[in-house]
């Protein structure tokens, strides 16, 4: 079986792996996954990927059919000209900077089979209108949606447990976020390398969120070796939801949100960390449902309770 060596362009994230492909069927290649009837789609040679690529759910070779279950690392990395693609359900996972740099792709449709987004899997695609993560994918890797500029809402469903830092950084129209309400804790600035969090705050640096619902628990590391919370100092952000299913608020949570003019603290939230209210200068109303359960509250720090700034608890 002849197989070609490639070399990608330097990625933004210092990537440069080596590709062997096995085969090219209607202009995909493709590469047998050792020991199995399984394929990935890799990259092209000299002619990259254009206009709308159809990939299938199987493909046949030497009389042989093979499942296409991933998209291989950096597959379409760098293809400017492509502007659709049709992801199968028979993919399970999108590989590192999948689509990294391609500036004209507008629109994709994740299938609910997919359960890892790599890292840098979209990065600076630019022209990306919306995404729909479905309820299959567990982790979003670092920088996999950074520099998508014309993105402008973003829901995070409940089965993911992870997200890479600055996965959603430079993200310039993102103003509506949705972290989807759920039992399980959720991972924010995971880094793979490391085995920690930090960071947290590259996450959404440079979103003008306005709008967020917040369903989940979060993790993630703050203080001077691993910097804030995600929403630390958005000054845009207006309006802030909490789900009834989120018992605790973290460190830093929403310190410097001065734009935030009222929050609703559900009765399942049982502590608010340190300077989770710390700066909310504009913070006029905070609403209740449980007077009792508002009071059993731990507050970590005096300004750790939005009253500091409210002044006015409705119930």
């Amino acid at each position: 079986m002849k197989k070609r060596l490639l070399l990608l362009p330097s990625e933004p994230l210092s990537y440069q792996p080596f590709y062997v492909y096995s085969f090219e069927v209607d202009g995909i290649c493709y590469n047998i996954n050792s020991g199995t009837s399984t394929c990935s789609v890799t990259y092209r040679n000299s002619l990259r990927y254009s206009g709308k690529v159809v990939i299938p759910a199987s493909v046949n070779y030497n009389g042989k059919e093979y499942s296409v279950t991933s998209i291989d690392c950096g597959a379409f990395y760098g293809c400017s000209a492509l502007t659709a693609v049709v992801i199968p359900s028979s993919v399970t996972s999108i590989g590192r900077s999948a689509f990294s740099g391609c500036i004209r792709l507008t629109s994709v449709a994740i299938p609910n089979s997919v359960t890892s987004i790599g890292e840098s899997a979209f990065y600076c695609c630019s022209g990306l209108t919306s995404v729909e993560i479905p309820n299959s994918v567990t982790s979003i890797g670092e920088s996999a949606f950074y520099g998508c500029s014309a993105l402008t809402s973003v829901s995070i469903p409940n089965s993911v447990a992870s997200i890479g830092n600055y996965a959603f950084d430079v993200c310039k129209a993102l103003t509506n976020l949705i972290i989807e309400d759920g039992e399980t804790t959720l991972s924010l600035g995971y880094n793979k390398k490391y085995d920690s969090h930090y960071v947290g705050r590259g996450l959404f640096y440079h979103c003008p969120l306005e709008t967020l619902h917040l369903g989940r628990n979060l993790i993630y590391k703050t203080g001077e070796d691993y910097g804030y919370s995600p929403f630390y100092g958005k000054w845009s952000l207006k309006e802030l939801t909490i789900g009834n299913s989120v018992t605790s608020i973290g460190e830093n949570a929403f310190d410097g949100c001065r734009g935030l003019t009222s929050v609703e603290i559900p009765s399942s939230v049982t502590s608010i960390g340190e300077d989770s209210f710390c700066g909310c200068s504009g913070l006029e109303e905070v609403y209740i449902s449980d007077i009792e359960a508002w009071c059993r509250i731990e507050f970590y720090s005096y300004s750790s309770n939005p009253l500091n700034n409210a002044h006015h608890l409705f119930l």
